[in-house]
């Protein structure tokens, strides 16, 4: 199971080059604003949601990567052996419900659940690259 924390971990911080993709796709958006000035309403919507996706790709890569950071914290306790996993874990859950990162009633998951649910975020940041990339070539056949 400890190898499951640091794959998961390895895995969440590689979607880096999403987030560099998605400033990619703001950007020849915002360098189409600048050269088209004489937009459509469509086009403008598109920049705009374009706009929207990048920020809401810009939280979610935020939220993968602390998942990530947090993974790989967990494996190194683990590996060093200096606490077990059940009171990692719910050291981890009473600081991220403190903190206001977690709401009390998902605590206690087990780790399959928890994977599923940083894959299924990992899922979401990726569709919402692919939602951008649509806008953009949208944008350009408008």
């Amino acid at each position: 199971m400890n190898m499951s924390f640091f794959v998961m971990a390895k895995l969440l911080d590689a979607t880096r080059s999403l987030l560099w993709a998605s400033y990619f796709i703001l950007s020849f958006c915002l360098l189409y604003t600048l050269i088209h000035i004489d937009l459509t309403l469509i086009q403008s919507m598109l920049i705009a949601l374009s706009l929207l996706l990048a920020l809401l790709h810009h939280y979610l890569s935020i939220r993968v990567k602390l998942d990530s950071e947090l993974l790989l914290m967990l494996y190194q306790q683990l590996h060093t052996k200096e606490l077990d996993q059940d009171t990692l874990t719910q050291q981890l859950d009473s600081t991220l419900v403190h903190l206001g990162l977690m709401s009390k009633k998902k605590t206690n998951r087990t780790w399959a659940l928890r994977f599923k649910g940083c894959l299924k975020l990992l899922k979401i940041q990726i569709g919402v690259l692919i939602l951008q990339i649509t806008s953009l070539f949208a944008l350009l056949m408008a």
